[in-house]
């Protein structure tokens, strides 16, 4: 079966449009690889052959399945336009979070685009959001925020430095967190 790219690429643009908003990803498509099928209908939509990628973790099935599909090329961590956080490698999260390339300010937008697997994008409220795109402060719900909260937070300190996260829940859904969003929250 074919992706449907366009309708993927509006998922992915309500998503980071609207940051907080579970937007239902679920997949039919079955991959190679241990990521989610939902994780590689994004990225896909989103690689091409003028991108660079980084897959965190020793999975050589899922990283040529991505080469073959997308045409783009793996690049090592520092310098990947995306990186993509399978949810097996979540412990290395705010490692990887620090790591990675959040511009310059002559080039902002040079930045790093992370997906980061999850089990549930839609669970008890426990981080307030606000800023651009979301209209009085909410609560949101992300599993294991205290293993990419801080050093999420520590990244996006300085605008226009920063990052873009798309955190994809194995219960397919898809949340965005762009760099001008605030997250408040234990660590």
């Amino acid at each position: 079966m074919s992706l449907d790219t366009q309708k993927i690429f509006r998922n992915l643009m309500l998503a980071l449009s609207y940051p907080g908003r579970v937007v239902n990803v679920a997949s039919d498509t079955m991959y190679p690889g241990i990521l989610y099928p939902e994780t590689m209908d994004q990225i896909l939509t989103l690689l091409d052959a003028e991108v660079t990628f980084h897959l965190v973790g020793e999975d050589e099935e899922t990283e040529q399945e991505i080469k073959i599909r997308s045409l783009s090329k793996s690049a090592p961590l520092e310098k990947a336009d995306y990186i993509v956080i399978p949810y097996s490698e979540r412990e290395k999260t705010a490692e990887i979070l620090r790591k990675v390339k959040y511009g310059s300010l002559l080039d902002p937008d040079q930045s790093a685009t992370v997906f980061i697997e999850s089990a549930k994008v839609a669970q008890p409220n426990v981080l307030t959001w606000m800023g651009p795109g979301i209209k009085e402060n909410i609560q949101v719900g992300i599993s294991d925020q205290e293993l990419w909260l801080q050093a999420r937070n520590e990244v996006v300190a300085e605008f226009p430095f920063g990052i873009d996260l798309f955190f994809v829940g194995k219960d397919k859904g898809l949340v965005g967190l762009p760099r001008t969003t605030e997250v408040k929250g234990a660590y």
